[in-house]
Formats: C-alpha cells, structure tokens, sequence
C-alpha cells in the first residue's frame, strides 16, 4: 500500500470510528480496518468484562465457518488472557514461540475444527483513556501484499513476521476504538440513567394521582407513533422530517408532560367528588340538627316542609355531589337552599348551605369550583418550572417547553400562556392530540366514563371544527389505529 494510499486509509478509518456510536459496529470495523492494513488473513476481537474475555467477533478469509459468542476466564491460561493482564502487545513469529511466552502451550483445538493453522499473531491490548483494557484483538497470519493465499490445515509456507510499524499503527488504532467503546458504553449508561430516572419521575407522579396510571407513557406513544406518521407523509409534510432526536425530546415531553402535578394538593389532584364524603357527614349531620330544632319552633312553612323530609334533602344532595352535570332542577334547589335564612341554635347561625359548599354543589359540569381549577392548570407552567431545573443538554434542551405547552390551543384559548397557532410548534401540537385523545378514552378515571375511540374521534373533529386542534395532525392521528 502506497504512501499516499496509507494515510488516506488510516483518515477513513478514523473518520469512521469517530461517527460510529454502536459498540458491534465499532469492533467489526476496527478488526476489518487492522486486518486490511496488516494484510492478515484472519482476526478476533475479545471484549473484557466481569473478569471475562468475551470473544466477539471474528474474521478469516480462507475459510469460511459459523462462530457464536463465548466467554472464557479472564487468567493467564490463553494468549489473549496474558495479553489484557499484562497490558502489553506481543508479536509472534512462530507458535512455536508461546510456550516459552507464557509457560502455556498454543491451543489448536479451534484449528483443527476448521481446518486452519495460525502461523503467527499479533496480539494487542485495546485500553481506554484510563488505561483500563476493555478488550484484545488478535491479528493472525500476516501474507505478503497482494497475496490471495488460502491457508488451510496443510499449510506449511512462509509468511512474513508483523513488523513494528504493524505494532504500532494496530496498538493504535485499537486504543482509538478502546476509547470510543467506552465513550459509547457511558453514552448508553447515562442513556439508560435519564431513560430510568424519566420513568421513575413519571412513576412518581402516578403514586400521586393513580386515577391516571399509564397516562403519560399511553400519550407517549400516542404522541410518537403520530410524529412517525409525519416523518412517513410526503404530502401535507413532506417537508417535515424529525430526527430520532426530535422523537426522543417528544418521548421524554409526554411522559414527563404532567410532573407539574406534584405541585398541586391531593385533595383537588385526587378530587372525585364536588364534596368530600367528609363534608357530606358534616352536612348531613347539620341538617339533621336544624331538622329536630325546626320541628320544636315555630319557622316558615319552607323549612317546616324541610324538617319532615330532611333524610330525602341529604340523599338529594348526595346525589348531587356525585353527579358529573349539574341538572336545571337540582340547580333551583340549591338556589332555594342557599337562600333560605339561616337558624340560630346556641348563638350560633346554622346555615342549609353555606358559600363554600354552595360554589362546590352547583358547579355545571365536573367537579371542580373555579379556584381549584385555576390550581390544576397551574400544573403545566409547573411542569416547565420543574423541567427547566434539569440540565437536557443540547439533544434535549425542547424537553420543558414541549411539556409545558399540551395544554395550549391554536386559537389561543388554551392554558397556561394561551399562545396560538403561530406559536405553538407541530410537536406541541402532536402532544396536545395524544393527551387529549387518551384523557377521552381512558377507562380508568373515576370522575367521568371512557368514550370509544370513534367518539373520541369526533370530539378530536369538534375541536378542529372550533379551531382549536390542527386539522391535518387530527385527520392523520386517526388513520393510526
């Protein structure tokens, strides 16, 4: 190999190794890269890990036979075991040679299963910046350049020793990729560490608020499975395309989009009623007591009326503090409740129903009066404040502000910065979708019943129709299922 030729070659593969993040495709094209550059007829790769020499991968260009992963004790009973123990390179000219090297003799058994002979080897440690050998490559049966010689069991022919510029250049090279094998071993580590942390997070806030278990991870792959579709569309989006970066930050935004609810109180989080079965006793108690005292004095006709049928007045606004929608009739008897002048027993004024609990009865629909509703959209501002504190780094800096945005509505009349269309970018319009979608169809929610997926679906058009959801996403979101 020419010059010239040799250190565009030695470029190429540095380029590779340095673009390269997978660990099997590291070691293939460092083995392949010193086998070509050394003009060896074969080589093997043994990771270290756990006091183990893991054999990985090999190649050999006169036969031609299956090889499976193994792993074998990491002690001076093998060339490659003294190698990664020693910490050192040895070049050998013969097998004759390993014997007096390292008081073992040259296991042929591999050999002889294959119908092949080693000749000689070069065998290099592959150490990180630590100095720590990850690993061991051996280069075997170096051939004159351009030889096409196959080499078999029945070889007895001569081939040129490795030279010291093989030595160095393969030493080298290994621990470049020794080095970039464990910047991708910790790049998967600390991977899998924000990928554990996210779920312990999100499992977290589950423990908070279980009525909405598997929410965020159903969102999530609602949400990603919606921007695929977009990378797959090369009409509406053809000019879209996210990188499995973007879909990451999208994952990470979904599962953690709620986190913000670790903020608000449980008792509004976890609120399945208007009221309290706490507050009901108390009322119930209550109208008991003003029951007995009206039926003892002298009252209007309105509460004489109340005193003979107090039990059917608590059951009624039982069933009132249950309901998910506030009935005409129910609304009148609240109002008439509310009204009604208060009884005094003891110096003390005892109301049928006093302000706090009136707001909580008479909401219209759901169960959550103003105020605590303001709390609870406090939560996605909350979730972008929590987010905010972490540090994402470059890949995923997006992360709290797609979160915080899934409540946010193209006409501008979403929560908790009501931005619009203009805006609101089409991954945060993707997750606006998947919440909304699993919200509406989740089966597990105590305070309202899941609808199908075809309601769902016509409720996600509704939204479109009032200008609220992008129109194309929705139309494409339902061809998904």
């Amino acid at each position: 190999m020419r010059e010239n030729e040799f250190l565009n070659r030695l470029t190429s593969i540095a380029v590779q190794l340095s673009a390269e993040r997978d660990v099997e495709k590291l070691l293939h094209i460092i083995l392949e890269s010193c086998i070509e550059i050394t003009n060896s007829d074969a080589g093997s790769i043994y990771t270290v890990e756990n006091d183990e020499l893991h054999f990985e991968y090999t190649l050999n260009h006169s036969v031609d036979f299956p090889f499976s992963k193994y792993a074998m004790p990491l002690d001076r009973q093998s060339i490659s075991g003294n190698c990664a123990l020693n910490k050192t390179a040895y070049n050998i000219s013969s097998m004759k040679k390993v014997e007096k090297l390292f008081n073992i003799k040259h296991n042929e058994s591999f050999d002889k299963s294959v119908d092949y002979r080693t000749i000689n080897m070069l065998v290099v440690p592959m150490m990180d910046y630590y100095g720590e050998v990850i690993g061991v490559m051996q280069l075997i049966n170096k051939k004159e350049e351009g030889s096409d010689i196959t080499i078999s069991g029945k070889t007895t022919v001569k081939l040129p020793s490795y030279t010291e510029l093989d030595e160095q250049i393969t030493s080298s090279l290994a621990s470049q990729a020794a080095i970039l094998i464990a910047r991708s071993r910790l790049y998967n580590d600390l991977s899998n560490l924000l990928d554990s942390i996210i779920s312990t997070l999100s499992a977290a806030l589950e423990l908070r608020d279980p009525v909405t278990a598997g929410h965020s991870r159903k969102v999530a792959d609602y949400a990603v499975k919606l921007a695929r579709a977009v990378n797959d569309d090369d009409v509406i989006y053809k000019d879209v395309r996210f990188s499995e970066n973007q879909l990451k930050e999208l994952e990470i935004a979904s599962l953690l989009h709620d986190i913000g609810k670790i903020g608000i109180s449980e008792s509004i989080l976890q609120k399945q009623n208007r009221l309290s079965d706490e507050k009901l006793n108390e009322i119930e108690a209550r109208l008991y007591l003003m029951g007995e005292i009206i039926k003892n004095g002298s009252y209007s006709t309105y509460k004489i009326g109340f005193s003979e049928n107090v039990p059917a007045f608590v059951e009624r606004i039982r069933r009132i503090s249950d309901s998910n929608l506030l009935e005409y009739e129910d609304a009148g008897f609240l109002n008439e409740l509310k009204n009604e002048s208060p009884i005094r027993y003891n110096g003390r004024e005892l109301y049928f129903l006093n302000d706090e609990e009136y707001e909580s009865l008479s909401i219209e629909s759901g169960n959550l009066t103003k105020e605590e509703r303001d709390l609870i959209n406090m939560h996605a501002k909350y979730s972008e404040e929590i987010l905010e504190r972490i540090d994402w780094g470059k890949r995923l800096h997006s992360v709290p502000k797609i979160a915080s945005r899934h409540h946010e509505r193209l006409n501008g009349m979403g929560y908790p910065y009501g931005l619009d269309m203009t805006q609101l970018s089409i991954r945060e319009r993707i997750l606006a979708i998947a919440d909304i979608f699993d919200a509406l169809t989740a089966v597990i929610r105590p305070y309202k019943e899941a609808v199908s997926k075809d309601k769902a679906y016509k409720i996600l058009d509704y939204e479109v129709r009032i200008g609220t959801l992008d129109r194309n996403l929705v139309d494409l979101f339902k061809t998904l299922e």
